[in-house]
């Protein structure tokens, strides 16, 4: 089986796929789609409609969590969680059937789980970067990420405070 990516794509390296008469899950190769100017209007919208239902669930969540009284983010923490157990197996899942239509993919992953939570993605880059043996890459995508994040909502923060 040919690792996955991001949105369930399978991610193809040299001496991989059709160029070598290799296919998932013995379907016929496709060639691969023209990304630049190929992208349909309908991607863009399935993508869309995606996000406002992940975006409605994830303030759901938050105000379910928010009854509770704490002060802690579990409303965050388990969007977090259960985005990223989501994206992994709806990515195996795609991964395991040949991909699938490309717009239940994006409606799915990019769609309501990016809009549930962005965290599911960086989980499943990581995991990746892991699985392909770059380790260093994938320690470096952590740490910068998460350090670079913070210190990104600090400064922001501390340079906002000083000019209200």
């Amino acid at each position: 089986m040919l690792p996955i990516g991001i949105e369930g794509n399978p991610v193809r390296r040299a001496g991989h796929g059709c160029a070598a008469g290799l296919a998932l899950r013995g379907g016929p190769c496709q060639k691969p789609r023209a990304i630049n100017g190929g992208i349909k209007a309908v991607s863009y919208l399935v993508v869309f409609l995606g996000a406002g239902l992940g975006g409605a669930l994830r303030h759901g969540v938050n105000l379910w969590a928010a009854r509770a009284g704490s002060s802690f983010p579990f409303g965050t923490m388990l969007i977090n969680i259960v985005g990223s157990v989501l994206m992994g197996a709806l990515t195996g899942w795609f991964a395991a059937r040949g991909g699938g239509p490309q717009a239940l993919r994006l409606f799915l992953t990019t769609g309501i789980l990016g809009g549930f939570t962005t965290f599911s993605t960086f989980s499943l880059e990581a995991f990746l970067l892991w699985e392909r043996g770059a380790h260093a890459a994938a320690l470096a995508y952590v740490a910068v990420s998460v350090a670079a994040g913070i210190a990104g909502v600090a400064v922001s923060l501390l340079v906002l405070r000083q000019l209200a």
